[in-house]
């Protein structure tokens, strides 16, 4: 196993920090925010399909799969696109909840 000097793990004698990226600024806490993320998930396929086994056929996971992620892991980054395409629903929406969404949509210039 490689040994590790200071100098190889810091930049100018500064040590490095890893920079928060992207944080809402009302942020919610991570249970909250996943709490919120999988009723989205859950609303959503409700508007694809009653039954979450169809949903679950059309992204091609199991049911049981599935089924976690409308009750407690979050929906993986690549069946994100595939989803919303399915359902009709933005990945913004998704991802940042409806006043996000709404708040970043591009505004009309008054003409």
């Amino acid at each position: 196993m490689q040994q590790w000097i200071d100098s190889q793990l810091t930049a100018g004698g500064l040590p490095r920090r890893i920079v928060s990226v992207g944080r809402p600024k009302d942020s919610a806490s991570p249970g909250t925010y996943n709490t919120q993320f999988i009723k989205r998930v859950r609303a959503a396929r409700e508007l694809f399909t009653a039954e979450p086994k169809e949903m679950a056929r059309a992204l091609g996971v199991r049911e049981d799969t599935y089924y976690r992620y409308e009750k407690r892991t979050m929906l993986p980054h690549h069946l994100m696109q595939p989803f919303c395409e399915l359902t009709g629903v933005s990945i913004d929406w998704l991802v940042n909840g409806p006043r996000k969404a709404e708040a970043r949509a591009p505004m009309e210039k008054a003409g």
